[in-house]
């Protein structure tokens, strides 16, 4: 029986749970020491026999959990299990198991670590929910046995049901047997692994017949199994009603015209014209709306798209649309590559948004902080912005001086292209002063606009997520409201005040407050911004070798730096390089380089071959969709310049011309 004993001591010493077991007379039989550990209790003089009761009144924490699982709590249950945080550091599971005899026996586990990341997965769930909540579209997941896993607030407000009495329930139940079947071929081939995107016209009301683009995306586990999918779901009722409208339109004129014709046949020449003209409206019509067919297609790699394969396709649709611009036109096609552009700029404003927003609250964002002069950095947003603010009518002044300060050039210049756009979409006439003033706590840089103004009950509300000055009256504005809400983060970040003021209807001024620099730091340049356009000539046949594993950049480059003259060379793999005397025969003035490349690869592996034929070394631009710290402080390290996708033909430019000077110098 000793040996017995011993034997079942040392299991319990070896579990990872306290362990306790209790008599019918309420005293302790046996123990193990994590019950003492868990609990914060002291063994000290502990013997078999002593009253449980008695020993769980040595702290606050014992007390409270003897209190919730005391003899007289529930005592017709043979098993009663309590889930107690003792503090924010330790949650505890504690299991009370009746056994014959009328004894006890108690277990206690350490789930601290499961509890804080339920507590995790339901933040995170909350976040995800804001931002497909805030989306005008139906979003929602089906899972392998076809019942609803998740669903927005659209989606509950068009089938006028609560979320409670959508998920767990199978499609038909939701949609209805009839427009069930409709789908159900478009389900069976997402089952299969396969994207889907149709329209689809139905009704719950005869008066009110409504049109559907709806896209299913297939959701794979790690084997490639298909264990559900999304979909998306957007209202096109009014867009295709549009195009009917436009249609009957079309008809009616050209019977007109016909009938005319049968009339008046000394014009007849005149109305086949008219006719040849309007098919050819037609077919940019068409053309026009196969492009936004393509676009709304598009969308459906935004539920699985990380940030770089996003930007990857935008900075080629960027240089394309560029490349497009210079070229002499029709007024009509004008049009189009405008428009293209504002798309392009507002899709870009609005995933770097979010992406800034997310890496913000996920604590990715690092800042790399040195001493260096603000002067330059004024400057060159100032110059960024010159043209956007002159295209508006409004001045945009400068006031800087030459001081040091400790901060992070990048960052730091992502806030000041925040608020200078801020400032320009919200002034309407006047001027901008962009200036800087010396405080006790530090350099102060402000922005002065003569815009609209922000009622004083709104100012705290500004720097909050999704929120946007004025909505209403701005429909035009595309932007989601997170501008002034990564401003404030970013600032944050880098343990740096930002401030505002405004009277509504006179202007509003921004300020941001930085830490003077150590007087005997080094002074440098920043680098994020490019310097002023004054080295235009210098693009004139300038060779450029451009590494990248994507054709389309590739041809997007070629035309956008062959419209400025430059003699661009591609190439798309390491092989490419390390041809025979392609490098020295080639001899280029500059490179740019793509960080990712094909197999692993990336920009760096290339600019090593480079290096190795090249001497002196060609000044570097690498481009990049990857925002991460630690490559930007890698490119600074090799002495490169960095450009982030989508790459701003404009920002290129300026980038090329400054860097060919120098190299001259």
């Amino acid at each position: 029986m000793t040996e017995q004993a011993e034997l079942l001591k040392a299991t319990l010493e070896n579990m990872s749970q306290g362990v306790v077991l209790i008599n019918a007379d309420r005293q302790i039989e046996t123990w193990n020491q994590r019950f003492f550990e868990l609990l914060g209790l002291s063994d000290s003089g502990v013997q078999r026999g002593d009253v449980f009761a008695e020993l769980m009144q040595q702290n606050v924490f014992a007390k409270a959990l003897f209190d919730a699982i005391s003899f007289d709590v529930a005592p017709d249950k043979d098993f009663l299990e309590v889930e107690m945080m003792l503090d924010e550091n330790l949650v505890l599971l504690v299991r009370r198991n009746l056994i014959p005899g009328g004894g006890i026996l108690i277990t206690f586990a350490d789930i601290t670590e499961r509890s804080r990341n339920q507590i995790a997965l339901r933040e995170s769930e909350q976040r995800i929910r804001l931002i497909t909540d805030a989306m005008p579209a139906l979003i929602s997941y089906v899972n392998k046995d076809l019942c609803y896993e998740f669903v927005n607030r659209e989606f509950e407000k068009w089938f006028n049901r609560s979320r409670d009495e959508i998920i767990n329930h199978h499609l038909s139940d939701v949609l209805g047997h009839k427009e069930y079947q409709t789908l159900t071929i478009h389900i069976a081939r997402a089952m299969l692994g396969q994207a889907v995107n149709f329209e689809l016209e139905h009704s719950r009301d005869p008066d009110n017949v409504r049109i559907s683009n709806k896209t299913y995306i297939p959701h794979f586990d790690e084997q490639r199994n298909v264990i559900g999918f999304f979909a998306l779901e957007q209202d096109v009722t009014e867009q295709r009603r549009t195009a009917r409208a436009l249609k009957h339109a079309y008809d009616y004129m050209e019977q007109r015209v016909n009938q005319r014709t049968k009339k008046i046949s000394e014009i007849n020449l005149q109305l086949r014209n008219e006719i040849e003209e309007r098919q050819l409206a037609e077919i940019k019509l068409l053309e026009a709306k196969r492009e936004a067919d393509q676009a709304n297609e598009s969308k459906s790699k935004f539920l699985a798209a990380t940030s770089h394969d996003l930007l990857q396709p935008m900075n080629s649709a960027r240089l394309f649309a560029d490349a497009l611009n210079d070229l002499i036109l029709g007024e009509e096609a004008q049009k189009l590559i405008r428009s293209l552009s504002y798309s392009l700029e507002n899709l870009e404003s609005l995933i770097s948004a979010l992406v800034d927003i997310s890496k913000l609250e996920a604590g990715l964002i690092e800042p790399v902080l040195d001493d260096f002069e603000i002067d330059d950095l004024i400057t060159n947003m100032v110059n960024e912005f010159t043209p956007q603010a002159e295209g508006k009518g409004l001045r945009l002044r400068v006031k800087t001086t030459q001081t040091l300060v400790h901060s992070d050039t990048y960052l730091l210049a992502r806030i000041l292209r925040n608020l200078l756009s801020n400032a320009i979409r919200y002034t309407n006439e006047g001027s901008i002063l962009v200036g800087v003033r010396r405080r006790k706590a530090g350099l102060q840089i402000q922005i002065f606009d003569t815009g609209i103004g922000i009622p004083q009950d709104k100012l705290s509300e500004i720097f909050h997520e999704f929120n946007r000055l004025d909505a209403k009256k701005r429909r035009h504005d595309k932007g989601l409201g997170l501008g002034l809400a990564i401003v404030e983060q970013l600032a944050s970040v880098m343990n740096h005040t930002i401030n505002v003021r405004s009277v509504e209807g006179k202007g509003s001024c921004f300020s941001i407050t930085l830490p003077y620099a150590d007087k005997l730091a080094q002074r440098v340049k920043p680098t994020p911004a490019p310097l002023i356009d004054r080295f235009n000539d210098q693009l004139e046949g300038a060779r450029i070798l451009l590494i990248d594993n994507d054709d389309e950049i590739c041809k997007g480059m070629e035309t956008v730096l062959g419209s400025w003259n430059c003699n661009i060379t591609s190439v798309q793999t390491l092989e490419e390089l390390q041809e025979p005397e392609f490098l020295t025969e080639l001899d280029p003035q500059l490179i740019i380089a793509d960080y990712h490349l094909d197999d692993g690869d990336t920009g760096f592996d290339a600019l090593e071959i480079t290096h190795q034929h090249l001497i002196p070394h060609p000044p570097v631009i690498m481009i990049t969709a990857n925002y991460t710290n630690e490559l930007r402080q890698k490119v600074r390290e090799k002495g490169y310049s960095l450009l982030n996708k989508p790459v701003k033909p404009h920002k290129m430019k300026l980038a090329l011309s400054n860097l060919l000077s120098n190299a001259k110098t």
